[in-house]
């Protein structure tokens, strides 16, 4: 059974740096390395339902965009 509070993801064709940005323009903090082996890689916390739902709708809205 897993004790972490977050995940750590990635998106199959963008970009984690502009995920990263495009987060944080929106006031949605999550975690970054500018290690070569997880350049795309994102820490998320586990947060309440509420900001769980607000990260979700804040991801989909910037993936809409990039199309």
């Amino acid at each position: 059974p897993s004790q972490a509070n977050f995940i750590f993801t990635r998106h199959n064709s963008r970009n984690g740096l502009a995920l990263f940005e495009a987060l944080r323009q929106r006031n949605i903090l999550v975690r970054r390395w500018d290690n070569p082996r997880i350049l795309d890689w994102l820490r998320v916390s586990i947060g309440t339902l509420e900001q769980t739902q607000v990260f979700l709708a804040a991801l989909a809205e910037i993936l809409d965009g990039f199309d």
